[in-house]
């Protein structure tokens, strides 16, 4: 059986991934509507301290436009072109800025936690809740995919009453496949190893196949963003390590939920 530490964590993580690149090339599919301004100096006109120093880094290593704005920007993106560009974009509904604003001051909490978040998990009704924004957010913008892959986060941690749901759901693993029914041993398959490759992040993390976030290399729900890669099956958790140290990127750990190196 597979111990389980702070799934809801790691689930949110994954939403807000999947929302900033959803959302950057949609920022810049309707800044680039602003008259009179390259895209790149609407962005400056937006920002200021360390948010334009963010943005001006990124273009100086060679990222495109696109890649060089985050969450934090979002937020300032759409208010101060508001009127020009985003009121139709959103049918003029103003609420779409606090939902903005509620995602990247949640976002900022899993990149900057206190001592006390790095050691409990997220409040599970406040995670849901932010969830559900995400998901609003990108139904919004018109990335269904992008939206069903976050409520189906939403639907692994919480498929069942509070808390109970991610216990439930997260015992299940390669040999308790069913949640509660372990596998004999005359007939469990062997254990495999995936290694997921996220290029614009740089991040690379390891997986056991049966991990529901890899989902035996296909991801949670069955789909994934143009620049990552599934590499595997791999047959030990040894092998992987070493495929994801061959990948070179600077953030490289194993799966906070499956732990395939324990």
């Amino acid at each position: 059986m597979i111990t389980f530490e702070r799934p809801i964590k790691y689930g949110l993580h994954s939403a807000v991934d999947t929302y900033l690149y959803a959302m950057r090339p949609f920022m810049v599919r309707y800044l680039r509507q602003v008259k009179g301004k390259r895209i790149e100096d609407t962005i400056r006109s937006c920002l200021n301290g360390s948010q334009l120093s963010q943005f001006e880094r990124g273009l100086r290593e060679g990222k495109s436009v696109e890649d060089s704005i985050d969450i934090g920007h979002f937020v300032f993106l759409i208010s101060r072109n508001w009127n020009e560009v985003f009121y139709p974009a959103f049918n003029g509904d103003r609420g779409v800025q606090d939902i903005v604003g509620n995602i990247k001051y949640t976002r900022n909490q899993l990149a900057h936690p206190s001592q006390q978040d790095i050691e409990q998990d997220i409040e599970p009704e406040y995670a849901r809740k932010c969830l559900a924004e995400i998901a609003d957010m990108l139904g919004r913008i018109n990335r269904p995919d992008e939206k069903n892959r976050v409520e189906a986060i939403s639907e692994l941690l919480f498929s069942s009453s509070g808390s109970a749901g991610v216990a439930m759901q997260t015992t299940a693993g390669p040999d308790n496949e069913d949640a509660g029914e372990p596998m004999s041993s005359a007939t469990a398959a062997p254990i495999t190893y995936w290694v997921y490759e996220d290029i614009p992040t740089s991040r690379t993390r390891i997986h056991k196949a049966a991990c529901r976030f890899c989902n035996d290399g296909r991801g949670l729900h069955g789909s994934r963003l143009p620049d990552n890669r599934w590499i595997g099956p791999l047959e030990s958790g040894e092998v992987a390590l070493e495929v994801a140290l061959d990948t070179e990127r600077r953030d490289i750990a194993e799966c906070k939920i499956c732990r395939p190196l324990q």
